[in-house]
């Protein structure tokens, strides 16, 4: 019970301190290994693991995203690239940086899925303002449900993410079919590290 209320005061602490950036010291120290081996948390509480991505994604993150024609990740011009739309204002290191709008910014790579298989796409920002993206694992599908859990890949080191883009049910090979949202290409904006840690 101590330790569920120590992460859940840190959490709190960080989240109320966002413009103040995250440090490596924090990080690190949440990082440290238990000697009690007490990691997990209860179903309302916030595990060890979750504590450190929560405070990285706190360091690098998004701040806003100006966002024109209601999206800030779209298809772009070049069908199988995507664009950003708007003026995205983030920070890397604590660090504050901005980019404009930018058609064909997000190149995908990776495994092609088919209508039986799945992926999540994670889209990020360095502090040079340049896209990349990273698949996730491929998953099994049936019929446009998921089976299971198709796992969201990892945030890279001093990148901010834009959003994630999840293909399920559908052939599609990254870099060559079209990027147009659809019932089985599916974009979120933002960061699924908070979204998650700090949902209710």
């Amino acid at each position: 019970m101590i330790q569920r209320h120590r992460l859940q005061a840190i959490a709190l602490a960080v989240v109320l301190a966002l413009a103040a950036g995250v440090s490596d010291t924090l990080i690190a120290h949440a990082q440290a290994p238990r000697g009690d081996g007490q990691v997990q948390m209860g179903k309302s509480g916030v595990n060890q693991r979750g504590l450190v991505d929560l405070l990285k994604a706190m360091r690098d993150r998004v701040i806003g995203i100006t966002a024109t024609g209601g999206a800030a990740l779209s298809v772009g011009s070049t069908a199988a690239k995507v664009r950003t739309n708007g003026i995205i204002n983030y920070g890397i290191n604590g660090a504050m940086l901005g980019k404009g709008s930018t058609d064909d910014f997000c190149t995908l790579a990776g495994t092609a899925t088919t209508t039986t298989t799945g992926a999540y796409y994670r889209f990020e920002i360095d502090a040079a303002g340049n896209c990349s993206v990273t698949q996730g694992p491929i998953a099994a599908v049936a019929s446009g449900t998921l089976n299971g859990v198709i796992i969201m890949p990892s945030r890279s080191a001093s990148k901010a993410t834009l959003g994630v883009l999840l293909v399920a049910g559908q052939a599609f090979t990254p870099g060559t079919t079209t990027t147009a949202a659809s019932a089985t290409v599916v974009y979120t904006n933002g960061d699924p590290d908070l979204a998650s840690l700090l949902e209710p």
